[in-house]
């Protein structure tokens, strides 16, 4: 799947490109452009863009596809769009729910269905990534620890500015992060200096140097947010 993004999915040029070669498709005047949205599977690997007023799919081993969309519409536990292709008709299901990209484990906000663009409908997921991470959450775990009592550590995530922030229970500190398609990386946090004694002192350093290795992040099934740094070692977050 890697190679196949790099290939064939980053390049503006690219995706101009294929939207030019779609013009033969009008699509219908009374339907608004959606706002720009991004679904993937794999086995076989696709990735499917809304671009305006299409959506645009490339599999691997076979050539780019679009369609017109036509209409979109609420479900009762999500939303729906439906497309004109020249191979006939098109529509996506777009359903809230935690969904793993089974290439990379990367957690996505919704589950996608493609009905009518392959023999078979396309599942996948899509949505953004960041979009889990959002808001402020409390601590409960650093690496198999509870926290010490009435500490109360916390983690802010800032994704407009793509940065995490919070308390460790002595000191405040920040860090800038990177979310790319198969991980989540920070930056060396930056801590206040406030003295911190005994347990708040240990329990400050293990939550620094685990943010500082973090590998990658997953959800529990009742949605609490886990930060897996070097070792193995995981901080377990709530969100309050």
């Amino acid at each position: 799947m890697k190679l196949l993004e790099r290939a064939s999915f980053a390049p503006a040029a690219a995706a101009a490109a294929l939207l030019s070669a779609c013009t033969t498709l009008p699509p219908t005047a009374a339907v608004p452009d959606p706002p720009a949205y991004r679904a993937l599977g794999q086995e076989p690997a696709w990735l499917l863009r809304v671009a305006g007023r299409y959506l645009v799919l490339d599999r691997l081993g076979h050539p780019s596809q679009s369609a017109a969309i036509t209409a979109q519409r609420p479900l009762f536990d999500g939303r729906r769009i439906d497309a004109a292709a020249p191979s006939g008709r098109w529509w996506v299901e777009i359903l809230p729910g935690l969904c793993r990209d089974t290439m990379s484990g990367m957690p996505y906000p919704e589950r996608v269905v493609l009905h009518g663009a392959a023999a078979a409908p396309l599942r996948g997921c899509g949505g953004e990534p960041a979009a889990l991470l959002a808001g402020a959450w409390r601590v409960v775990e650093i690496a198999g620890a509870a926290p010490v009592a009435g500490s109360a550590p916390t983690i802010d995530v800032d994704t407009a500015a793509a940065r995490i922030a919070g308390g460790t229970g002595c000191n405040r500190f920040s860090a800038a992060y990177v979310l790319s398609g198969e991980s989540l990386r920070l930056s060396t946090p930056v801590a206040t200096r406030k003295a911190c004694a005994g347990a708040l002192d240990r329990q400050e350093q293990a939550l620094l140097a685990l943010l500082a290795g973090v590998a990658h992040h997953d959800f529990t099934p009742d949605g609490a947010l886990v930060l897996v740094g070097a070792q193995g070692k995981r901080l377990v977050a709530r969100r309050r």
